[in-house]
């Protein structure tokens, strides 16, 4: 996890599948989710946005918890 402020963080996951054709592997997810378990399997829905200073990010809508 990157940054928790109250419901609204910014983490690094690893991505095991996706419905975007991506480069890497890991990508920044940014939402109102709050703190998300290591190690645990989630489903976001959303876009990707260019952030001036941290680059792309994936904007979570929504998600859920699939373990």
């Amino acid at each position: 996890m990157a940054f928790v402020n109250g419901f609204f963080s910014i983490n690094r996951v690893n991505v095991s599948s996706s419905s975007f054709v991506l480069a890497e592997k890991e990508i920044d997810v940014v939402g109102h989710f709050g703190r998300l378990q290591a190690g645990h399997a989630y489903r976001f829905l959303g876009h990707f946005k260019r952030n001036p200073r941290h680059q792309w990010q994936f904007v979570a809508t929504s998600y859920r918890h699939l373990n």
